[in-house]
């Protein structure tokens, strides 16, 4: 089988992506949508139905969740014979993803719970990224240090790491930011020198786009508790209910609040025998969810995506839909030139021209965005 992946920009987790395809397609094609601003919409569509036909592509992967040129639209002008949409951010992004999941076949998210909620017959498979078993991996290291966190510092992490602090157990923070995240490489050497990494499931609702309109806040699963098992390590996380997808309580120890993970800590770093045990059964069910050429994880992700038949539905577009990614194409050209961001503006007037109600006023809002955004341009 060969197989094309549809990203919006230069991703953190398209490199992994890629790399699980490899094991088991022959042709693996990634085309970066941020790297084609010299080209319109419909000259990258046709761009990308003209690899389809001359390399035979089997299944085409979409990156969704946040408003790109990656619409359902866009999605519908792909000639494939299977389309997938992929989410990593299905929390945040439920709403969007409803809609543009009617021109696609399937769904492979990092969201058990999201899945759950979608409409009877679409074919959906959970899915991991940051399980690599060649990059994260047993080192086979002595233990140095007793708790290590790596990830952004929010506000409210660094309010539970300063009461650990208070209370006597000094965590080492690791890769806070973008200006000094580790190399995996480096990562790897911390994780397999620490006997518990810390994980926080807390994020922000970003209310436009998804379901959860009365809540500021979300819990997702974090690619970090993977990683800390592949890397012989324990992991003692914040409490998210996907995580129970994969792992019992006896498998790997939450908190729900600050008390509880100062207990948790305290009894696992004061008795060996407690932490090793629970170690080697956290351990255990990690490597069963990691990616390689011969793990039954990546045959059976590979058997799904061989089983996928044709589930498309035609229906119309919710004009809130049209709106967002309307104005994100003005902002995705406006690094263009401006032959190509005139043609783009011109394609967008003229495929929205229709005797409706919501077609007009689409139409009447053309003119200051694009007059903003051509503003912006010449600045630019």
């Amino acid at each position: 089988m060969n197989a094309v992946i549809v990203t919006k920009r230069k991703n953190w987790w398209t490199k992994f992506f890629i790399q699980e395809l490899n094991y088991n397609f022959k042709i693996v094609k990634n085309f970066n949508i941020e790297l084609l601003t010299n080209y319109t919409s419909q000259e990258i569509v046709n761009k990308i139905n003209s690899f389809i036909t001359k390399s035979k592509i089997d299944i085409i992967f979409f990156e969704g969740d946040f408003p790109t040129l990656i619409s359902k639209d866009f999605i519908e002008s792909i000639e494939c014979g299977k389309k997938v949409l992929l989410s990593l951010d299905a929390d945040e992004n439920a709403k969007i993803n409803n809609t543009t999941l009617l021109s696609c076949d399937a769904l492979i998210a990092t969201c058990p719970y999201y899945i759950r909620n979608l409409r009877r017959g679409l074919q959906t498979k959970f899915f991991l990224v940051e399980n690599n078993s060649k990059i994260f991996k047993n080192l086979r290291l002595k233990k140095k240090y007793d708790v290590i966190f790596f990830g952004e510092l929010k506000s409210d992490r660094q309010t539970y790491l300063k009461f650990l602090s208070k209370n006597g157990i000094n965590v080492k923070v690791l890769g806070t930011n973008s200006k000094n995240f580790l190399t995996y490489k480096k990562l790897v050497k911390y994780i397999n020198q620490s006997k518990i990494v810390l994980n926080f499931s807390k994020g922000d609702v970003i209310k436009k786009y998804n379901y959860m309109k009365n809540k500021k806040s979300y819990y997702q699963f974090k690619g970090r508790i993977l990683i800390a098992g592949l890397c012989n390590s324990l992991c003692v996380s914040e409490f998210t209910p996907q995580s129970r997808f994969i792992f019992n309580k006896n498998e790997m120890p939450m908190f729900n609040n600050q008390f509880e993970m100062l207990k948790i800590l305290n009894k696992l770093l004061n008795n060996k025998y407690i932490l090793n045990n629970l170690t080697h059964k956290f351990i255990k069910k990690c490597v069963k969810y990691s990616s390689s050429k011969k793990s039954l994880y990546s045959k059976n992700l590979f058997s799904f995506f061989k089983k996928i038949k044709q589930n498309r539905k035609v229906s119309k577009n919710p004009f809130w839909y049209d709106f967002y990614f309307f104005k994100q194409k003005f902002k995705f050209y406006k690094k263009s030139s401006l032959k190509i961001y005139f043609k783009e503006a011109l394609n967008i007037f003229l495929s929205n021209l229709r005797f409706n109600f919501f077609s007009i006023l689409l139409v009447l809002t053309f003119f200051p965005f694009f007059i903003y955004f051509l503003i912006g341009k010449l600045k630019y």
